[in-house]
């Protein structure tokens, strides 16, 4: 059997969890290739992914009989299935049985309530949450779902947290409901009473640049909608920063999100930024070196994520591969 992961051409969480999704079964000892088809086909492989040794459809042999997996990312419309499977019989000249299946890594796409005719041509959903998995059984209860999850970049894996002298910086995603965290800082920053601290954004930066300067900082704050389960909040944790989180979309769920609900800040709240304030307080005035007991159990779980992943993956591929 052949398996083939549709993946735009651009640098997010999506692609990378696509890619992770490859790496983990070829590991497993699959045949499986990347088919990059957004903006354009494309034949090489994404630098930036370069670790997870992609290899692109092109490099597939044309003309074998074996059946094919297809899996997409629930942003593309499930009727492209039509196309792939043209694209696969006429390009790549295959002539077995081919299976579509459809990873949702977010709930926030519009096709979602639209387009559910079009799902017939999808065999099994892959959940990359429990919120989805969640909204998928109640929506979709006929779908047959699998959980296949991510892990975090292996750069924040690479260090220890503990012992580590910290400075009092906030970091914060400018692409993550900015509307609330600037509000937010321009309150405690006008609070005489507040100790002092630095707040810094996190763009444009390469993976071991925002592990650093998670290592010297003390909190991550992300107001963002978390349409799956992010990747940076991950990150922070893993470095040992604590947590401060809208709650909104995955940060709802005590299995996506597992932190103390003070943690979780309604922003419909009428006092939420005083109830943040408090938090942002405790957190910059604690010594750092330990990391906080409560975070111990989530930085664990984060930590041992891509095994988690290769055993899901294992689970998805004897299912697929049992006769029907």
């Amino acid at each position: 059997m052949i398996w083939i992961i549709t993946c735009p051409w651009y640098r997010s969480g999506v692609p990378e969890s696509l890619h992770q999704l490859d790496h983990t079964l070829r590991t497993l000892g699959e045949r499986s290739f990347l088919l990059y088809d957004e903006p354009r086909w494309v034949t090489e492989t994404m630098p930036e992914y370069a670790e997870y040794e992609p290899q692109s459809l092109d490099r597939c042999e044309r003309g074998l009989g074996e059946d094919v997996t297809v899996i997409m990312p629930e942003c593309y419309d499930p009727s492209r299935s039509i196309y792939y499977e043209n694209l696969l019989r006429t390009r790549m000249k295959f002539t077995g049985k081919i299976r579509f299946g459809m990873h949702w890594l977010s709930r926030d796409n519009p096709q979602w309530d639209k387009l559910g005719a079009n799902f017939d041509r999808i065999a099994f959903h892959l959940c990359q949450s429990n919120t989805v998995r969640n909204w998928l059984s109640k929506h979709h209860p006929d779908f047959v779902l699998f959980d296949v999850k991510d892990y975090i970049n292996r750069a924040f894996l690479s260090h220890r947290s503990e012992g580590v002298e910290r400075e009092n910086i906030i970091l914060f995603n400018p692409l993550k409901g900015m509307q609330f965290t600037s509000r937010l800082f321009s309150s405690i920053a006008s609070d005489q009473s507040f100790p002092q601290f630095e707040v810094r954004r996190i763009e444009n930066m390469s993976p071991r640049q925002i592990n650093e300067l998670m290592r010297r900082a003390k909190i991550y704050v992300d107001f963002g909608h978390h349409p799956g389960r992010d990747r940076i909040p991950r990150e922070a944790v893993a470095c040992g920063c604590t947590l401060i989180v809208g709650k909104r979309g995955t940060a709802v769920d005590d299995v996506d999100v597992p932190i103390h609900d003070r943690r979780k800040i309604d922003v419909e709240c009428a006092d939420w930024i005083g109830l943040a304030s408090n938090v942002i307080r405790d957190d910059l005035m604690r010594d750092c070196r330990t990391p906080l007991t409560e975070f111990k159990e989530y930085r664990q779980t984060i930590l041992s994520e891509q095994d988690q992943l290769k055993e899901q993956v294992q689970t998805l591929i004897r299912a697929i591969r049992t006769p029907q």
